[in-house]
């Protein structure tokens, strides 16, 4: 399979998933792992390529109670053998859909033990960070599976479950990201009972699963769990990727679950979100992500990936642009694509966007990204200048049409 058609097919997997059915035998078949016997189930692709599928599989302990907002810890080991024949639960989205018990990651491997352990994709799926999971019907993985790979997709946790963060170390943020790390860990020590090759990882992920793959090819944390990346339709790079305002977002969430408070108190924050009912805090999270990413879109997502405060844990605490630049950052084989005109697969009424628009017209420093500097005054001589470049100086920010903004030539 060339590098294009990777690249394409996993742009087309994204988007259009129900394409893609399997054939199911229904045979079961027995994994032993240093965790404990893992039962998955034989089906077939459509081409006719036998594979096992091992479906939600718990890789770290149900992040509930105590342990939401706080790192992932590893699944202990189980006596009885564990179930992997249906998916599990995703994680918790939308408007309370799905649940916060939800680290599972999901294996397809068409040799259990294969004399020459095969190369495996690890894929993080997409969704703004606000939505998505690693269930068969979502990301069907059975044209990689004809090509003789172990395919592995994994969940985790979203919104203010994932991505709350204060700025300090009681919320430091990216808890997400951390999931990811630890699900790479799990490949590391068990791939091989699925017949995978450990040191022929390959870490890929589409949009903010891109994201996610650019942010722990950054992160020291990450290095030696595998040996390529694939970014595809989105890095860290990308401004939305970023978080800058996550901060807000969480203590606005605080208060649309009743926090009554006239001061930002992290600890008072965290003691009173891990008390609120998962899917109250969840709708609650939508409005405060809404309304924040709308304040300043350039700012980036209202949750999402931060910068956190140094420390030995700390996955990701310096700017993209500076390791990029300096080298420092996990040097291995990279695949990065990207698609024409993707967002506007995004419709919008015409007229939404347009009044959505007219803001820069007053608000000239929303057109400069707030990471350029904290000073107002020099946001709104950027903005002038990118106003003046592409629209002129009289000419208000106009709407072509759903998909494009207008711009002079």
């Amino acid at each position: 399979m060339t590098t294009q058609n990777i690249i394409c097919f996993l742009a087309f997997l994204s988007f259009y998933p129900v394409l893609f059915k399997c054939v199911t035998n229904g045979q079961n078949i027995t994994v032993t792992t240093p965790s404990g016997k893992i039962l998955g189930v034989q089906n077939q692709t459509s081409n006719g390529t036998e594979y096992y599928a091992f479906k939600g599989i718990r890789y770290a302990q149900a992040p509930l109670d105590d342990l939401r907002f706080e790192p992932p810890v590893p699944v202990e080991a189980w006596n009885d053998t564990y179930d992997a024949t249906e998916d599990k639960s995703a994680c918790m989205q939308g408007l309370g859909d799905g649940s916060e018990d939800c680290l599972f990651l999901s294996v397809y491997t068409p040799s259990i033990n294969s004399s020459s352990p095969l190369p495996v994709l690890v894929w993080i799926h997409g969704g703004y960070l606000l939505v998505g999971d690693a269930k068969l019907d979502s990301q069907n993985p059975e044209y990689l599976l004809d090509e003789n790979i172990v395919f592995i997709q994994i969940q985790y946790r979203l919104g203010i479950f994932g991505f709350i963060a204060t700025g300090d170390e009681v919320l430091p943020g990216n808890i997400g990201h951390k999931d990811q790390l630890l699900a790479l860990k799990w490949v590391q020590e068990n791939v091989q009972y699925f017949g995978g090759d450990k040191d022929k990882v390959t870490l890929g992920g589409q949009s903010a699963g891109g994201v996610s793959t650019s942010v722990l090819a950054q992160s020291p944390l990450a290095k030696g769990l595998f040996r390529s990346v694939i970014m595809d339709s989105g890095t860290s790079l990308c401004l939305w990727s970023r978080a800058r305002r996550a901060d807000e977002a969480s203590y606005q969430t605080g208060l649309l679950t009743g926090l009554i408070s006239i001061t930002e108190n992290s600890e008072r924050l965290k003691k009173h979100l891990k008390k609120v009912d998962a899917k109250a805090l969840q709708i609650a999270t939508e409005t405060a992500f809404t309304l924040v990413t709308a304040k300043d879109p350039l700012a980036g997502l209202g949750l999402g990936t931060v910068l956190e405060p140094y420390s030995e844990d700390a996955l990701f605490f310096n700017n993209s642009y500076d390791l990029l630049s300096s080298g420092n950052f996990n040097q291995v084989p990279m695949l990065v694509g990207v698609n024409s005109n993707e967002a506007s697969v995004y419709d919008g009424p015409v007229v939404f966007l347009m009044a959505f628009s007219s803001r820069y017209d007053f608000d000239r420093k929303s057109l400069a990204p707030i990471n350029m500097t904290d000073d107002d005054k020099e946001r709104s001589q950027a903005g002038k200048e990118v106003k003046n470049k592409y629209w002129g100086p009289l000419l208000p920010v106009t709407v072509q049409d759903n998909h494009t903004i207008s711009v002079r030539n």
